[in-house]
C-alpha cells in the first residue's frame, strides 16, 4: 500500500469483544485490520466535523437561513 506520509506505528489494547468486530468488519470490507481501523477514525473524525458545522450553523443568529 502507498502512503502519501509514512504511517505511525502505534500499539493499542482494546477488549476481545472490540477484536472481533473490527476482525469481522476488516474481512467483509475486504481490508487489513489496521485499514479498517484507520478507515473506522477517519470516518468518525469526519462525522465529529459535519456535526460541529451542523451545530456551528444552528446557533448562528440568523441561522443562515434564506
Amino acid at each position: 500500500m502507498m502512503y502519501e506520509v509514512e504511517p505511525v506505528e502505534m500499539r493499542t489494547y482494546i477488549p476481545p469483544v472490540l477484536h472481533q468486530k473490527i476482525r469481522a468488519a476488516a474481512d467483509e470490507s475486504v481490508r487489513s485490520m489496521s485499514a479498517e481501523i484507520a478507515y473506522r477514525l477517519r470516518k468518525s473524525f469526519e462525522q465529529d466535523e459535519t456535526r460541529a458545522t451542523s451545530q456551528a450553523f444552528a446557533r448562528s443568529p440568523s441561522g443562515d437561513r434564506a
